[in-house]
């Protein structure tokens, strides 16, 4: 399918604009994006971002239009991204309005800098994603040292799964499909014949037979990362590939083995022992606060995250809960706007004393956009389960749909990017998920080789 966008010109819809305003916005951006470096320079002499200055009061209906544009379904859907690869030179058209794919990424990083949030919109990520599938591009024909056509096939096809992150297909089995021709065109050969498309088969068969390939070829466990897995009739550690986080390069490790009945993961690893708290997730992800109201389950979650997780981490560590809660979300404090009314601990006060429901009128004429985003960032966050560690590191449960159980065991596998929960089964282990450290002694911790002198490793079977 490849062939067909380098055949002609290729013009993405991305659907009419419904505002009058949003399309005066959307017509000015387009245009500055398409003049950008030409006409204009969005940096001044030291290279200081000046989009707002350029812009003046047109500034904010401008980022607004940006928003609206990467919200449109294009930038999720798994077949999109082929349409935009290797110079097909894609023109994007909202309503009347266009301008080519590639002016318009260089307009998104550059207005990015000057608004982290934009990083939030579902669309950034493919923003991130074409760009960085150019640089491969770029690489292959210019021979450098990341040229992917010297690359592997396994780790190549886990590089591109990478970048392509979060995408949509009404069929399960194209999220990995959908991304073949790619892997094609920089290998210039037929794919091996365990990965050549098989419609006939289920998707948990799909998965199941891809894990076992790039377990074999490369034995990568950031495999094991997935914010959820729906998978039936499968071993735990076959990833969902709906839901695959590769925040990495590709680690490969040659003691992980698979067994020869395609059951059994065997790899090495030590155990760190089991938590002390835990604070169970929320079952309903299809609702979050908006500026009418403010979900029942969220303030109830805030106390339980208080109770569970937050009081006895800051006792064990002799620090205060407002110091433990501003270390768990620094991250997304560091992208919130410094102007608003209220920090990121302050909201959560607020929620932990609300009992939900319809906001009042004075409510929301102070709810400002920023103190709408730390809601929702804190009820997505809530939405995870939590575990406390005996020495007071606080860790959040990467797979939301995971159902933590008293008895789970932390584990550090080696080669793994982070913490696992692993739930004994006989002499055998089912995985659970990943863990980030949020607080404490391991957080930002790089597990490298120094990490595991000393460390009592031993083998571990997941089925």
């Amino acid at each position: 399918m490849m062939d067909i966008y380098h055949a002609g010109h290729v013009i993405i819809w991305l659907g009419p604009i419904k505002k009058s305003s949003t399309e005066k916005a959307v017509e000015l951006m387009f245009k500055k994006a398409g003049s950008m470096w030409t006409e204009w320079e969005p940096v001044d002499n030291d290279d200081n971002t000046i989009l707002a200055a350029e812009f003046g009061q047109d500034y904010n209906a401008v980022v607004i239009a940006a928003i609206n544009i990467l919200k449109r379904p294009w930038f999720e859907r798994v077949w999109t991204i082929q349409e935009a690869c290797f110079d097909t030179s894609p023109i994007m058209y909202a309503s009347r309005h266009s301008v080519y794919l590639e002016h318009f990424i260089q307009f998104f990083q550059i207005l990015a800098e000057e608004n982290k949030s934009l990083y939030l919109c579902s669309g950034s990520a493919r923003m991130i994603c074409l760009d960085k599938i150019d640089h491969l591009y770029r690489s292959a024909i210019m021979a450098w040292d990341d040229d992917p056509t010297k690359t592997e096939t396994g780790k190549l096809l886990v590089t591109i799964l990478r970048l392509a992150g979060r995408k949509n297909s009404s069929d399960p089995k194209d999220q990995i499909y959908g991304l073949l021709s790619l892997l094609k065109y920089f290998k210039h050969e037929n794919l091996p014949e365990e990965l050549k498309p098989d419609y006939r088969l289920s998707h948990e068969e799909v998965y199941w037979n891809y894990a076992v390939f790039l377990f074999k070829s490369l034995g990568d466990l950031q495999l094991l990362d997935s914010t959820r897995n729906e998978l039936e009739h499968v071993p735990s550690w076959v990833p969902d590939f709906r839901y695959l986080f590769l925040g990495h390069k590709p680690r490969c490790e040659s003691y992980v083995r698979v067994s020869s009945d395609k059951r059994t993961l065997h790899l090495r690893g030590c155990k760190m022992g089991t938590f002390c708290n835990l604070k169970k997730r929320h079952v309903r992800e299809d609702v979050k606060p908006c500026i009418e109201a403010i979900p029942a389950w969220l303030p109830y979650q805030c106390r339980e995250f208080d109770k569970h997780i937050l009081k006895p981490a800051a006792t064990i560590r002799e620090i205060t809960i407002e110091e433990l809660f501003n270390e768990i979300v620094e991250k997304a404090i560091m992208i919130m706007d410094r102007t608003s009314k209220e920090s990121f601990y302050q909201v959560y006060r607020r929620l932990c004393k609300s009992s939900g429901g319809r906001r009042p009128r004075h409510a929301k004429r102070k709810l400002t956009p920023d103190l709408l985003w730390i809601e929702e960032t804190i009820a997505d966050m809530l939405i995870a389960p939590w575990i406390l560690l005996n020495d007071g590191t606080v860790m959040s449960v990467f797979r939301r749909d995971a159902d933590i159980e008293t008895g789970d065991l932390v584990c550090l596998l080696k080669g793994a990017p982070a913490l696992s929960l692993l739930r004994p089964s006989g002499d055998s282990y089912r995985y659970l998920s990943q863990c980030k450290v949020r607080s404490g002694q391991l957080k930002d911790q790089e597990f490298e080789d120094e990490f595991w002198t000393g460390r009592d490793v031993e083998d571990l079977s997941l089925i």
